[in-house]
């Protein structure tokens, strides 16, 4: 390849590079980055149950009696 070419395409590498720096940034400041999604792979079965889950991320609203 010549030099010419080689120049562009790293420049087009470098351009690329920084797009996808931008993005991943963008979504690592999305809110369900720092959520808990997935916290409760199905519905508690009881209060017990239900209690062991607030402590470890409280989830519900406060006025939720769920």
């Amino acid at each position: 390849m010549s030099k010419d070419k080689d120049n562009k395409k790293q420049k087009e590498y470098t351009i690329a590079s920084k797009n996808l720096e931008r993005c991943l940034d963008n979504m690592t400041n999305a809110y369900s980055t720092y959520d808990c999604t997935g916290l409760i792979p199905s519905e508690p079965v009881n209060d017990a149950e239900r209690e062991s889950y607030n402590e470890v991320y409280n989830y519900l609203p406060p006025d939720s009696k769920a």
